[in-house]
């Protein structure tokens, strides 16, 4: 290869990297900032919201740890499958949350996090049969919302 190609390729090589860097990020780990609300509680069990919401008889009375996305409003606080049920309206994807007294006091605070992914611990209970969600979380003690996510 002529002395002269070999400088074009580099060149080249060295602009595709450029390139490719810019558009996917250096590929480095990212780490999450979370914000928290009341005690953390290490020893509950990590469940599937899927699963809640497949069987919430299942769970009846349970403390269990579980990640959905947030929503609080007035008498319609749920954690959700995704933001598209939070936002059509899809009350079968959710459960209904029952906050914990320390986070009632907080309850305006915590709307700001609405739509963001959080895990959260409380105690799985039935709904009535004239609650549109497919089962109800009480007594949640400990929140933990997704606030960011950034490049190390």
């Amino acid at each position: 290869m002529a002395p002269n190609n070999v400088g074009s390729l580099v060149t080249v090589a060295a602009l595709a990297t450029s390139l490719l860097l810019g558009a996917c990020g250096d590929g480095g780990p990212q780490q999450i900032e979370f914000v928290e609300f009341g005690q953390p509680q290490d020893d509950t069990e990590r469940t599937s919201l899927v699963a809640v919401l497949a069987d919430p008889s299942r769970f009846n009375g349970q403390r269990i740890r579980v990640q959905g996305v947030l929503h609080i409003e007035f008498e319609a606080n749920q954690l959700c499958l995704d933001r598209a049920s939070v936002e059509s309206f899809v009350p079968t994807n959710c459960l209904r949350l029952g906050l914990g007294q320390q986070l009632v006091a907080r309850e305006r605070e915590l709307a700001q996090w609405n739509g963001r992914y959080a895990t959260l611990v409380g105690t799985v209970r039935p709904t009535t049969t004239h609650d549109h969600f497919s089962g109800r979380i009480d007594d949640v003690v400990h929140l933990m919302v997704m606030t960011s996510r950034r490049r190390l």
